[in-house]
């Protein structure tokens, strides 16, 4: 399997794969109970917890804040202020939320494996690990979290240590769809082919309509050499989830591998509107454009590529063939020299 950014050239794709990450943040709403403070604690609690169900995170920060004047013992206060500051991406304010949680109350597992996912989106995987293990040792029972370690052990390329995680995820829970598609792609990226499609096939027979596991099944339906399989599955994944800007993405590579390129372009503009900000939508359009002799259309993709992604080589590689060709001999060597540059910078 190729990176999503790297190897792209004039003629070639990108297969662009899908992990997913279980997020066990919820929000707690308390009925019952009585403080000190009861009457001002229980509104504000319940209320900032429908701001958030209804998407308003600032009003339901906003009530968590006064919970914790009234009150800065009270732990779930900082939990569910986490939640909303997760959801809104200030990774750094929740993993203080949540590891002020933890300080109040060490035994609190759902900060341990929401203080993991958002250190994995942050790039910590040790930390993220950490945190899992922590949630394991108070609840080795939780499959969520053994998908969750299993996620971030296969980011860290211990694809093996990742299967073993997931396979306790199945052992405890035999019908999580995660686990199943997890281990299909840690497979696949063993080079286990047909043991990673046994598992899409178990997770597709458990949920018939998670679109994101038939777009992975045809994937490796197309390491397989399976196009007509893999173009299926992304019909398939298209048809449950009209909105998967992924899927109409890697149809559109193997549209290009097929000779389809209309199609191709057809279904990369289709995700660039589903998602104007799919940085490899744009590299793969241009890739299409520029076979199709539109060299001019070609360049602008690729720029927007590079706009979106500055240290993205195969945008520079790409735009500088195509401003060869149009006689554009300073700018293609500038852009060739930049190719070079980021791909020593990164180690290729």
């Amino acid at each position: 399997m190729e990176n999503p950014h790297s190897n792209t050239r004039i003629g070639s794709h990108t297969w662009i794969k899908i992990l997913f990450l279980i997020l066990v943040s919820t929000v707690v709403v308390l009925l019952g109970y009585h403080f000190l403070n009861a009457p001002s604690i229980y509104t504000y609690l319940n209320r900032g917890a429908d701001k958030a169900e209804r998407g308003d995170l600032d009003g339901a920060i906003a009530d968590y804040n006064r919970i914790i004047d009234l009150d800065p013992r009270f732990a779930l206060a900082f939990y569910n202020r986490g939640v909303a500051e997760e959801r809104k991406g200030a990774l750094d304010n929740a993993i203080e939320d949540y590891s002020r949680t933890i300080q109040l109350n060490p035994k609190y597992i759902p900060a341990y494996g929401n203080r993991g996912v958002a250190k994995a989106h942050k790039g910590d995987f040790d930390g993220a690990i950490a945190d899992y293990n922590a949630a394991l040792a108070l609840d080795p029972t939780a499959a969520v979290t053994y998908v969750n370690r299993g996620k971030v052990k296969a980011q860290k390329g211990d694809r093996n240590g990742a299967i073993k995680d997931y396979d306790q995820a199945i052992i405890l829970s035999p019908k999580n769809v995660l686990a199943y598609n997890n281990r299909g792609l840690a497979k696949a990226q063993n080079g286990d082919y047909e043991g990673a499609i046994a598992d899409y096939d178990l997770a597709i027979e458990i949920d018939p309509k998670f679109a994101l596991t038939y777009n992975n099944r045809a994937l490796t339906k197309v390491e397989k050499n399976d196009s007509q399989g893999a173009m299926m599955d992304y019909g398939h994944a298209i048809e449950l989830d009209p909105k998967l800007a992924l899927a109409y993405v890697n149809r559109g590579v193997l549209r290009i591998h097929e000779g389809d390129l209309k199609g191709a372009i057809s279904d990369l503009s289709v995700a660039i509107q589903l998602d104007p900000r799919f940085t490899v939508a744009y590299l793969n359009r241009g890739v299409a454009e520029a076979q199709q002799g539109n060299l001019s259309q070609a360049i602008a993709d690729f720029s927007l590529s590079i706009e979106l992604d500055p240290k993205m080589a195969d945008a520079f590689r790409n735009r500088s063939v195509l401003k060869a060709q149009m006689g554009d001999q300073l700018g293609a060597d500038e852009d060739l020299a930049r190719a070079h540059q980021l791909e020593q910078n990164s180690g290729k």
